[in-house]
């Protein structure tokens, strides 16, 4: 798919069709040099390729020492007796916070690059005297 408007962009990348980003795409957005073309088109893909994975480790393992933190320091009761089962829980919840994190924070990135993006066309003549 070839990207050649802005408002086509903005619609692309939107937060509600996060899960839907398009696989293949190519940014050529009128107005550009080819240059600033390619570099917006590598950092938009490397954004958009980004699944939570990496944000989910580090909320999982977080949660995982927070659980045994808590459990040697404090002492503190939960529900269940059983600590593989609560471990389990505390690295399950951790790792679904980290993944939509990560999910939501690349969108952010994506939004930044495509507001970068829009006032440098709507400025005239600004990105063409770097």
């Amino acid at each position: 798919m070839k990207i050649e408007e802005i408002n086509r962009l903005k619609h692309e990348f939107r937060l509600s069709n996060l899960l839907r980003y398009p696989k293949e795409f190519e940014i050529k957005l009128i107005g550009l040099t080819e240059e600033e073309n390619i570099n917006y088109d590598t950092k938009i893909k490397d954004y958009s390729t980004k699944c939570g994975c990496d944000m989910g480790r580090i909320f999982l393992i977080s949660s995982l020492f927070g659980y045994l933190g808590l459990l040697v320091t404090f002492s503190v009761k939960f529900p269940s007796n059983n600590y593989i089962l609560n471990c389990l829980c505390f690295s399950l919840v951790g790792a679904i916070i980290g993944k939509f994190y990560g999910l939501i924070k690349s969108n952010l990135e994506i939004n930044k690059i495509i507001s970068k993006v829009d006032h440098e066309l709507r400025t005239p003549n600004t990105h063409l005297e770097k």
